[in-house]
């Protein structure tokens, strides 16, 4: 009920339930938080003021929900992304040395026997198992691009899966022929002889959305740069011919969505479209092939560990934080 109870020349404990006002946890300073289940994000928030002046630290112990209730009144769908996005794994890869994030498989639990969990789980789908046995979060099931790994994963070649980079066995296989690997990497220097390709999905509202890709010999792809560029087709093209200019980057070829770059609006002018508007000042683009499911074929394709050189034939430099955000959701 938010009461204090205080041991005389000890310590001071306050308990407190998600569903009380943030107003609540404030203005007290804490050595130690813990959070029993997953804390809303909003007293995740005020709990890290309170440990900041203490230097200290936030213990959260929970399994991630088996399915994600938006209306439920303390754990939201955005709650469980924004706790995995923003402290479960950078704490899990290292990404961020102030997290620390620890992965206990129910099955190892001792006090649990394989024939009780084998009962438990026997009508449990795949999913469900995945939550509750090995502590994956679903609210990432439904993404187009699963097997994206930002900051750090294993795979596993004879079942070919992603597994947590923290795993020494497969959990399917039981066998150890994993390999670590990640989509982002550190910006290196492209030679000269990798060719650049352009792509743009101009909007005629919103901010036109932009992205460099090299191509290695091996036929690996390397996204090198984006932006995001605002204002009319002038504008736009100054943009990224100043990004290029700054990176030494000289397009071989330049793509563009067809979808929008083709619609017309004869109001401004007989037969414009925005390809149109794009060509007269000198940001020339091929029409890009828009077929969404051989492009997310390829794309998986891209991402999967190649078994000859054990490493996925797709990353992207780590300044491209948009399209990083955009492949992990």
């Amino acid at each position: 009920d938010g009461g204090r109870w205080a041991i005389r020349t000890h310590s001071t404990v306050q308990f407190m339930s998600y569903d009380m006002d943030t107003s609540s946890a404030a203005g007290s300073s804490l050595h130690l938080v813990i959070n029993d289940e997953l804390s809303p994000e909003r007293l995740y928030r005020e709990n890290r003021l309170r440990v900041l002046d203490t230097g200290g630290r936030i213990l959260t112990a929970f399994t991630p929900p088996d399915e994600v209730d938006p209306g439920h009144s303390s754990v939201s769908g955005s709650d469980v992304s924004w706790f995995h996005d923003n402290v479960y794994e950078p704490g899990l890869t290292g990404a961020d040395p102030r997290l620390e994030t620890v992965v206990l498989w129910t099955e190892k639990n001792p006090v649990n026997t394989p024939s009780e969990l084998a009962a438990l789980t026997a009508s449990f789908t795949e999913n469900q198992r995945e939550a509750r046995l090995y502590g994956r979060f679903l609210h990432l099931s439904g993404i187009v691009y699963p097997l994206w790994s930002p900051h750090g994963a294993a795979w596993c070649f004879p079942c070919g899966k992603k597994l947590p980079a923290t795993l020494p066995t497969c959990p399917e296989c039981h066998g150890d022929d994993l390999e670590p690997y990640a989509h982002l990497v550190e910006p290196f220097e492209i030679p000269p002889g990798w060719p650049v390709v352009f792509v743009i999905d101009p909007h005629p509202r919103k901010a036109d959305a932009i992205g460099w890709f090299a191509v290695t010999p091996s036929d690996q792809v390397v996204m090198i740069g984006e932006l995001e560029a605002r204002g009319d087709a002038k504008d736009v093209a100054e943009q990224i011919f100043s990004w290029e200019r700054d990176h030494r980057v000289s397009p071989l070829r330049r793509y563009m969505d067809p979808n929008i770059a083709t619609e017309t609006n004869d109001r401004l002018e007989r037969g414009w479209t925005l390809r149109m508007a794009y060509d007269r000042v000198g940001l020339r683009c091929d029409l890009a092939n828009d077929s969404i499911p051989l492009g997310i074929q390829n794309v998986n394709e891209l991402l999967r560990p190649d078994p000859a050189t054990r490493r996925p034939r797709f990353q992207a430099f780590t300044p491209c934080r948009k399209f990083a955000y955009g492949m992990s959701h």
